[in-house]
């Protein structure tokens, strides 16, 4: 598992700054509130930002300044009650802002003097973005909102300034899931031993939903589970893959959630981990062979229990949260085994 995904400010400061040499960055699965600004563009382009909570910002939510912050991604975003959600200044452009849910913001978009064209939808029929407060009419439909009959889409574009308007803002508050993170509690399992698996989701909405989260590993199914979604907010699901009887060698873990009524874009729904390696028990590093380095490796960590950074849950084969005698003992039994 990685580091904490929550920013819990004190109603001052930056959360996360981008400088020009963070251009690139990925920014996903996090939640950001009661700052001054959250995640600041200086000058940093071609970044994404997506599937996060950005909430209570005392000045804005997204700032995006200068002539290089360009080309970055914004989508699929929950921004709300922050006093700018938004802050466009020094000429941004060229930015790709679409399927966020705008909610309760004191001013969901501040474009400043030389802000140039950037793009607030995602094109026809995928839509632009939700603009609470926002209020039109819902009766024509298409590329053109000229024919009749009624798509989730308002029919006049949501206008910020001459320069940038969402052409497709949305009805409803965009509705989807997304897996926004996957982690194992190992990386080296020895065959016929457990590893847990878990896997972040956000939920988008406005309301809970329930979806089936399958986990696969390679092409195999190895677990299914319905949960529940908190509405814009993160869940997350753990669970057990026993190895027994499972063929030696390297696992990618995988995990899908099904779509959600309604649900547009379900590029999200699938999160893909790295590699996984059943290995011999008490083969620690996977070299193939149960020797004294493995140990030695073991021994070397001998009473670390979490947090200790000593702890490395490869070495505790039992995984009992202590690195001990049993794990010696456990790699002892199969010293000299080799695979295949």
């Amino acid at each position: 598992p990685g580091s904490s995904t929550e920013f819990q400010g004190g109603g001052s400061g930056i959360a996360i700054t981008l400088p020009p040499g963070a251009s690139g960055t990925i920014i996903t699965g996090i939640v950001v509130t009661n700052w001054d600004q959250g995640i600041f563009f200086a000058n940093s382009s071609n970044c994404k930002v997506y599937g996060n909570i950005m909430s209570l910002m005392d000045e804005s939510g997204i700032v995006l300044e200068g002539k290089n912050a360009a080309n970055n991604i914004i989508y699929k975003n929950v921004f709300q009650g922050n006093n700018i959600a938004i802050n466009l200044t020094k000429s941004s452009a060229n930015n790709v802002i679409f399927h966020n849910n705008f909610i309760a913001n004191t001013i969901p978009v501040y474009v400043s003097p030389g802000v140039y064209v950037n793009i607030w939808d995602n094109d026809y029929p995928s839509g632009g973005n939700y603009w609470g407060g926002y209020s039109d009419v819902d009766l024509r439909s298409g590329p053109y909102q000229n024919i009749t009959g009624s798509d989730g889409i308002w029919d006049h574009s949501y206008v910020i300034d001459a320069n940038n308007k969402d052409r497709y803002p949305l009805v409803k508050p965009f509705r989807g899931v997304a897996v926004t993170d996957v982690t194992t509690s190992k990386t080296i399992v020895g065959q016929g031993f457990t590893l847990s698996i878990y896997a972040k989701i956000l939920n988008h909405g406005l309301d809970d939903e329930v979806s089936t989260v399958t986990v696969y590993a390679n092409t195999t199914i190895i677990a299914t589970l319905k949960v529940t979604l908190t509405n814009r907010n993160f869940t997350t699901t753990s669970f057990t893959w026993n190895t027994m009887g499972v063929a030696k060698g390297n696992y990618t873990i995988m995990v899908k959630t099904s779509p959600v009524p309604d649900e547009s874009d379900t590029l999200d729904n699938t999160f893909i981990d790295g590699w996984i390696t059943v290995a011999i028990v008490g083969d620690i590093n996977a070299d193939g062979i149960v020797d004294i380095s493995d140990i030695y490796l073991i021994a070397l960590a001998f009473g670390a229990m979490p947090p200790d950074p000593n702890y490395r849950p490869n070495l505790d084969i039992i995984y009992d949260q202590i690195i001990d005698i049993s794990d010696i003992y456990t790699a002892a039994i199969h010293f000299g085994e080799t695979d295949p």
